[in-house]
């Protein structure tokens, strides 16, 4: 296909790795191979911590696999039990995966994802700003929630910043891919406050509001079993007071 566009992925691990992230990556890369020419800046094979003898003499090593054009880096070994090692053969990854993009030709579309944690979105950044490229981020872990969680890092200070890193990187980026369908507001009905409702969402730039209509009888069955969850609104300080009727109509068409 003429005049494809320039695509370069980020991705720590590539085949034949196994970790998750390149069966992921793969099937998404040789789909596209008819519309994009698919760049990839990854480890050298090292997922388990050991490195084969062969990828130990250059910094950096090129190969094609399936149409996709691979650049590996070097990185030091490393033990999954030992958190020193692994840091440093993260921030290998890190630092070696900047000097790797001026290695490769011009890109349209930068894409990354959140691996490692919080340097996979910086490498993104990167991209975009060398390049002048579109920046894409798929967020499959979210972090630092995902190291607070498990206890990984426990300074404050760490995961402080590392949170400002990471929306550092959502600022940033072009477009957001994450996982999880995208939470979606719909508002129905014409109440007292609609309009300052409608002012606040343009004013915030909200694209994950609707305001519907009042609905038909003979279609509220449609409607109510669109939520996943129904909220009735009312005025603060009447809870106990009073019973919105929504709430029966509610119960009846959505059971």
């Amino acid at each position: 296909m003429p005049n494809k566009k320039n695509l370069l992925i980020y991705a720590h691990y590539y085949i034949p790795d196994t970790a998750s992230t390149w069966q992921i990556l793969r099937e998404l890369e040789e789909g596209m191979l008819d519309k994009f020419n698919i760049t990839v800046i990854c480890v050298v094979p090292s997922y388990l911590g050991i490195i084969e003898d062969k990828y130990k003499t250059q910094k950096y090593y090129e190969e094609e696999i399936n149409g996709v054009k691979v650049l590996r880096i070097q990185v030091p070994e490393f033990s999954k039990t030992n958190k020193k090692s692994r840091v440093k053969n993260i921030v290998s990854y890190f630092f070696g995966a900047m000097g790797a993009t001026f290695k490769v030709g011009k890109m349209d579309y930068v894409f990354s994802i959140s691996q490692p944690p919080i340097l996979g979105g910086l490498l993104g950044v990167w991209g975009k700003w060398v390049k002048h490229a579109k920046f894409i981020y798929n967020i499959q872990d979210f972090n630092p929630e995902q190291v607070l969680a498990v206890g990984y890092i426990k300074s404050k200070f760490i995961t402080d910043a590392m949170m400002w890193f990471d929306k550092f990187s959502c600022k940033r980026s072009d477009l957001i891919i994450t996982v999880g369908r995208e939470v979606v507001f719909a508002f129905v009905g014409a109440g007292s406050v609609l309009d300052k409702l409608v002012l606040y969402v343009k004013k915030h730039h909200m694209d994950n509001v609707k305001f519907i209509p009042y609905q038909d009888k003979a279609d509220l069955i449609y409607s109510l079993n669109a939520g996943d969850v129904h909220w009735c609104v009312n005025t603060k300080g009447i809870k106990g007071v009073s019973c919105p009727s929504n709430v029966y109509s509610t119960k009846t068409v959505a059971a």
